[in-house]
Formats: structure tokens, C-alpha cells, sequence
């Protein structure tokens, strides 16, 4: 009897070790296939309706159009510029510098360092391409004062 008692311990570990695996990979499988389904990856055989809302497929966008630049207005009342101070205007080298002057009366106006010498009424658009860098007054050209300070940086 010694000698069956050794092989029934065998025994009992070897279907101990085959149900341990057997059950293990039965479990494995079984939340697989049926208890992930909410998780973020979760597998598929076929196209089993998960419930949860399909993704809408993503769309291409059209880029959105530049916003055109607003234009700085100068206002110029009597052949000065209003009470809070000459406007200051800010380009940068390359830019197309735009104002519009609102004026009472027709004016002419320069802007020294660029040559740039205009008769105006109100609501003209004042516009050139900025290729000199510093600080520029545009002044009324009949008495010199100042109604805008035009910096262009590099």
C-alpha cells in the first residue's frame, strides 16, 4: 500500500494542475469575450452592438478665413487731433499700413518720413507698404501738429 499511496498524491496534483489551467483559461476567456465590452479596447469576434453610441466619423474642417485687419482710425477735429492725444498706430516692417482719417473739414496731411503728402476728406483710407523702420508723426501739413505717431518695427 506504500507504493499506491504515492501515486494517488500524483495523481490529485496532476488534475489539480489540469483544472487549475483548464478553469484559469475559462475565466480569461470568458471576460474577454463577455465581460469587457465597456472598456476602452475592447475586442470583438464580430460586430456585436456594444451600446455604447457609435463615434461620428470626424469631418475636415475648412480652415477659417484671416480676420480682414481692422483699420486704425485718426480723428481730427479742427486740424488737431481730439483730446485724449494723436492715435498711435503699430506696423511691422513689410506690413501694409492702413488708416482711415475722420476729419470736419478737408486736410492735408504728410507723413514726413515717407514722403508722403495727401489732401484727405473724412473717411479716407491712407495706405502704403511700410519698408522703413523707427517712429513717423503724421502731421497736418499747414501747421505741422501732429495727429497720429506711426511706429513700424523691424
Amino acid at each position: 500500500m506504500p507504493g499506491s499511496r504515492g501515486a494517488g498524491r500524483r495523481l490529485d496534483l496532476a488534475v489539480g494542475i489540469t483544472l487549475g489551467v483548464v478553469l484559469g483559461v475559462a475565466v480569461i476567456v470568458a471576460f474577454v469575450f463577455f465581460g469587457s465590452e465597456g472598456t476602452i479596447d475592447a475586442p470583438r469576434i464580430s460586430g456585436i452592438n456594444t451600446g455604447k453610441p457609435a463615434g461620428r466619423p470626424k469631418l475636415k474642417q475648412a480652415p477659417k478665413p484671416r480676420p480682414s485687419p481692422r483699420i486704425a482710425v485718426v480723428k481730427v477735429i479742427g486740424g488737431a487731433p481730439p483730446p485724449a492725444g494723436p492715435a498711435r498706430l503699430r506696423f511691422n516692417r513689410g506690413d501694409r499700413v492702413r488708416f482711415r482719417i475722420y476729419t470736419d473739414a478737408p486736410l492735408g496731411i504728410e507723413i514726413p518720413g515717407y514722403g508722403i503728402s495727401e489732401t484727405v476728406e473724412s473717411g479716407t483710407v491712407v495706405s502704403f507698404r511700410a519698408d522703413r523702420v523707427g517712429q513717423f508723426p503724421v502731421i497736418v501739413a499747414s501747421s505741422h501738429i501732429g495727429i497720429a505717431g506711426l511706429q513700424v518695427s523691424p
